[in-house]
């Protein structure tokens, strides 16, 4: 039988992915890791991979190296590269998440068999120092993956370095945080809606603006609790 390939980098989307996918037939699913990664960011995606692993209906095996495949997951927000930047897949790839929003991606894991400890056990965060597997909680990647989690959860458990609503006002750590307000109090300009050569072969602008705009819906709601780490999670 073919193996089939997938990137499996520790973040939400991929580790996400692979739950969903490794339940989706019997040929081998091979998970490719980061190649060079600090010891602690290595022993994370392991623990991730037997989260994943443990809930297979076929056989996982991860391996580490460089991904060449053809698929690479984001959430909209991400895809779109959200205010200040995040990093787009890779080219040539295609990306099953384009029209889910960071919330509907942790709900996915969730159906796909993981449990909320391991969901916030994910690495997403662009900025932080070491270890690796530390999260600053004040970039585009953190802010957005606290609005994601208060959206399936109802609660965020992720250790945070820090907490950009308890900081001081001129501290630096606001940067991103008010770069994102300000995002969210205009309309979404139709150059953040080009469709990336990434999307789904049914990806409309329609669409696309839809996703984009129920991920706004999400950080706003966080926003308007300032913060708080319990929230009712919102409708699947």
């Amino acid at each position: 039988m073919a193996e089939e390939i997938l990137p499996f980098t520790g973040d939400p989307d991929s580790v996400v992915h692979a739950a969903e996918r490794a339940r989706a037939s019997a040929s081998p699913l091979i998970l490719i890791g980061p190649a060079e990664v600090a010891d602690g960011h290595s022993r994370r995606v392991r623990e991730l991979f037997a989260a994943v692993e443990s809930r297979a209906t076929r056989p996982v095996r991860l391996r580490h190296g460089a991904y060449d495949g053809g698929v690479a997951p984001a959430h909209v927000l991400r895809a779109l590269e959200l205010p200040p930047g995040m990093d787009p897949p890779p080219a040539g790839t295609v990306n099953p998440y384009l029209l889910a929003t960071s919330g509907e991606v942790f709900r996915r894991g969730l159906r796909a068999g993981l449990p909320a400890p391991v969901l916030t056990r994910t690495i997403s965060c662009t900025r932080a120092p070491c270890p690796s597997t530390a999260q600053c909680g004040h970039c585009a990647a953190c802010l957005t993956r606290r609005a994601g989690l208060l959206a399936a959860l109802g609660r965020d458990n992720t250790p945070y370095l820090s907490d950009a609503w308890n900081v001081a006002d001129h501290d630096d750590t606001l940067r991103d945080h008010e770069a994102i307000r300000a995002w969210l109090r205009r309309d979404l300009m139709d150059v953040e809606l080009r469709i990336p050569v990434t999307a789904p072969t049914d990806t409309s602008v329609e669409r696309l603006r839809a996703a984009a705009e129920q991920g706004r819906i999400e950080l706003r709601r966080m926003f308007d609790t300032g913060g708080d780490r319990r929230s009712e999670p919102s409708a699947a």
